[in-house]
């Protein structure tokens, strides 16, 4: 799931929308959510009978389009195996390894037809 809002209490954000894949939705997840005043945007599965309960504007599908690009991005990400299974030890090596992950994965996007 992802989110993005203040929560001045511990001086972290509080998120005003989650978006999560088809596997969140569950109406505790949904209620657990609202509890918070936080909106879900989260698909209703095929099978479920609470779609009628689905707001009339429908799922808000630019907050979902931004989910989607943040999966895709951590997905290439753990195409470079030390990432993925954090081979580092320390948090100071692992984000030098995830820079220079970004930084081939950003050359390989900008320089494609380079060896």
């Amino acid at each position: 799931m992802r989110a993005a809002g203040i929560d001045s209490r511990r001086g972290r954000r509080k998120p005003k929308r989650v978006a999560g894949d088809k596997g969140y939705s569950y109406d505790r997840i949904r209620r657990w959510l609202g509890r918070r005043r936080m909106l879900a945007v989260i698909p209703y599965r095929e099978n479920e009978t609470a779609r009628e309960l689905e707001p009339r504007g429908g799922l808000d599908r630019a907050t979902y389009r931004r989910r989607s690009a943040v999966e895709c991005s951590i997905g290439w990400l753990k195409w470079a195996r030390r990432i993925g299974t954090r081979f580092e030890k320390f948090a100071t090596s692992f984000l030098g390894m995830l820079k220079l992950a970004m930084l081939k994965r950003y050359l390989r996007i900008a320089f494609p037809n380079r060896t």
